[in-house]
């Protein structure tokens, strides 16, 4: 695993660690150098979150963030944003003959993870769709009030969330990721450098320094990125 691959690897599974309630594994996760069993231990703790909260009709929001980040950590997600890809015939390039037939794989086992977890009732509904974007889109179409009431409410958090002197960076930035992620989520997408620049604003003036240099050097990082050189400065 390629060292960005595995931070955004590593980002994903932090957030999914934040929802799932699994934090116990975060230190791990965060200290671990290019550690792929670590990696390994946190997708199946967040696969277990899944399973213990099995989506019926109140619990939509939740179960969506939580499924959607294994979907990611499992590197399935995708089908889910991108269209089905015509299965071309054999005189077809090699190159798109492996995408179609890359994306079929990847959509049969999303469908898997979604209807397994799903409660008995939506999975006899859901059975046999076209696809997982259909199921999904299925499931907006029915729980789609709570989507935007949770998106209202995820907005608000980050907006209003302020680091105190005294307190622990790490604690402020994964609090800000879990927000982040949540919206990204609910379907509220932000591009990285404007969350990097929410998180900057919400810093306290004790990070004045950082901040100023960060804008004025014109640097860019990445949420996980950003977290370590925060604490690097913490510890000054």
């Amino acid at each position: 695993m390629t060292a960005a691959n595995y931070d955004n690897t590593v980002a994903v599974l932090i957030a999914a660690a934040i929802t799932a309630g699994i934090y116990g594994y975060i230190p791990a996760v965060m200290t671990a150098a290019n550690d792929d069993n670590t990696v390994a231990v946190l997708i199946a703790a967040v696969i277990t979150a899944v399973e213990d909260n099995k989506h019926t009709s109140p619990n939509y929001v939740d179960w969506k963030r939580i499924l959607t980040l294994v979907l990611t950590a499992v590197k399935v997600y995708w089908v889910l944003t991108t269209e089905a890809p015509e299965l071309h015939g054999l005189d077809a390039p090699q190159d798109f003959r492996d995408r179609a037939i890359k994306w079929h794989e990847d959509d049969q086992m999303a469908e898997c993870y979604i209807l397994q977890s799903m409660s008995n009732v939506l999975q006899q509904q859901h059975v046999g769709m076209a696809s997982s974007m259909d199921i999904m889109h299925n499931l907006r179409k029915m729980f789609g009030e709570q989507n935007r009431t949770a998106r209202h409410i995820a907005i608000k958090g980050l907006v209003s969330t302020k680091m105190v002197e005294g307190t622990l960076v790490r604690d402020h930035m994964l609090k800000m990721i879990g927000y982040l992620n949540e919206l990204e989520v609910l379907g509220a997408m932000l591009d990285g450098e404007s969350q990097v620049d929410m998180v900057l604003a919400s810093l306290p003036p004790s990070f004045n320094d950082f901040v100023m240099n960060y804008q004025m050097s014109k640097l860019s990082m990445m949420l996980i990125e950003l977290l370590n050189h925060l604490q690097s400065t913490e510890d000054l």
